[in-house]
């Protein structure tokens, strides 16, 4: 009888990559805003009433 609940060991592995690709994400949003935020700070916003 073959049993297809993954094992701890392999939940352990698919939670470990899971979170891996979480830290790449979290960097990449993290850069993103960061290079918004200069973006928008060393653009001084003039406004014409147009």
């Amino acid at each position: 009888m073959e049993n297809e609940t993954p094992t701890l060991e392999e939940r352990v592995e698919a939670l470990e990559a899971a979170v891996e690709e979480q830290k790449t994400h979290t960097h990449t949003v993290r850069a993103f805003n960061q290079a918004m935020q200069i973006r928008t700070t060393s653009e001084p916003v003039v406004e014409d009433g147009d």
